[in-house]
């Protein structure tokens, strides 16, 4: 496996409003790693895959993928609780099977 970065959170803060989601936060994700976020409600999952597929800037500290060509970069995905996913009659986790089956012919 290749041990390069793929991309790094450094020193993330991230507020909404006055309330404090992150601060200090630093993640790195290596070339071919596979993470799998969750947790309980309210905890940061949906700011954090957020702010990873830049969809949203922290307050501060800087998300750097390496790959220059955009057409290189990989997707970040996610199944928020709070959306309809793809099948409303599916929980998010049911509905990251179907994905997962679909995008990677499981």
């Amino acid at each position: 496996m290749d041990n390069k970065p793929l991309v790094e959170m450094r020193n993330i803060r991230l507020l909404y409003g006055r309330k404090l989601i992150f601060e200090d936060l630093n993640f790195t994700v290596l070339t071919g790693e596979k993470w799998f976020i969750y947790g309980n409600n309210g905890t940061g999952k949906t700011s954090f895959l957020k702010l990873l597929a830049q969809l949203q800037a922290p307050n501060s500290g800087i998300v750097n993928w390496y790959k220059q060509d955009k057409e290189e970069l990989p997707r970040v995905n996610y199944v928020s609780a709070s959306s309809r996913g793809l099948f409303t009659q599916l929980t998010g986790a049911e509905n990251l099977k179907v994905i997962i089956a679909v995008r990677f012919n499981y």
